[in-house]
């Protein structure tokens, strides 16, 4: 047992602040709040719509070991906001507890916010007598001011061994940030995180994924494996002409053989039906800039077609723009292979 836990004689637990064994899933360490993901220089950069989104702790995650015989978690929201009218309030200030079992990962307990500001409860109880890794997973659309782990008193309790891969960096819409996955480990992002046995760090800035320059650069800051571009729901076609190319040359300048992978904006089920249909407008753009990218050179970048990735039947979606957690599952099914194969070795 750490002797960093925390003193508190009205538990019958032993608490931990989450902190001495540190969330990741965080691209830049100098945020101005902990459980944020954007760097405090972002503030003179982003619009203030896109600093707020990207305060939230979408795709912070918290590993450890622990052989206790009970998970509880205790944690402070910022925003009043619970839930909002199409995603679940687990999803949106909730947390989401998975275990490392048999090679696989699985759901074990959720954190369900029923107040504002703290909440506490008790993720999984009674486990199977053992020693377990664990994956914490943050909210999706409110920000962590202060996050504690409780166990049993006398029970180990430490950071889980330090993946050594790089990341894969996902960019984009409120979709990438996971509205509306039913809880946070459904999102894309992090279902990816847990098949691939790798780090992911979530930069969607919901609805203020323009792919402006400045927002190039801070992403050229990072190393990752792989970057995961998905920003054509919130950049339409004017957007995608001025800024789309200029985007793209200055990552690949800064990151000349990271594959970049890119998605088409989603088939929104509604349009099946309807005379006009502004998405197929977006993606023919869009797939006519990424072929004069092809044709000036550029190389390792991939193309996903919305057919290809949440499917047709408007199964998948919340309020016709927004996947349920089938429509991540199909959005990671689509995904993996592709990363698969883009991913060198390294």
């Amino acid at each position: 047992m750490s002797n960093l836990a925390k003193n508190d004689p009205n538990s019958k637990l032993t608490w931990f602040d989450a902190k001495v064994i540190g969330v990741e899933g965080k691209g830049w360490t100098d945020t101005e709040g902990y459980y944020e993901r954007v760097p405090a220089k972002a503030k003179g950069i982003l619009t203030n719509a896109a600093l707020n989104y990207g305060k939230h702790s979408s795709g912070l995650y918290v590993r450890f070991v622990t052989d206790s015989n009970t998970i509880s978690a205790r944690w402070k929201l910022r925003n009043k906001e619970l839930s909002m009218f199409h995603m679940t309030a687990v999803g949106v200030s909730g947390l989401d507890l998975y275990v490392h079992d048999n090679n696989t990962w699985r759901l074990v307990g959720i954190g369900r916010p029923l107040q504002f500001p703290v909440n506490e409860c008790v993720l999984a109880g009674d486990i199977i007598p053992g020693t377990y890794e664990y994956i914490l997973y943050l909210p999706l659309y409110n920000t962590v001011e202060q996050l504690e782990i409780g166990v049993d008193p006398g029970s180990m309790f430490a950071k889980a061994s330090k993946q050594t891969v790089k990341p894969i960096v996902f960019y984009g819409s409120s979709i990438v940030q996971g509205a509306c996955a039913s809880r946070p480990g459904m999102s894309h992002v992090a279902i990816l995180g847990r098949r691939m046995n790798r780090p992911t760090i979530n930069f969607a800035l919901a609805g203020n994924a323009l792919m402006e320059p400045e927002v190039a650069d801070l992403l050229c800051e990072l190393d990752p494996a792989v970057y995961v571009l998905d920003a054509v729901p919130n950049c339409h076609v004017g957007c995608l002409n001025a800024n789309f190319e200029k985007f793209v040359v200055k990552i690949r300048s800064a990151h000349p053989d990271t594959p970049l992978i890119f998605f088409e904006e989603i088939c929104y089920p509604n349009e099946f039906h309807t005379l006009q249909k502004p998405t197929q407008n977006d993606n023919i753009t869009f797939l006519k800039l990424f072929k004069q990218l092809q044709d000036k050179g550029v190389k390792n970048i991939y193309y996903i077609t919305s057919k290809d990735f949440i499917g047709t039947d408007g199964e998948a979606f919340v309020d016709l723009i927004h996947p349920t957690d089938l429509g991540f599952m199909r959005m990671a099914d689509a995904l993996e292979p592709v990363l698969k194969r883009a991913i060198k070795k390294e």
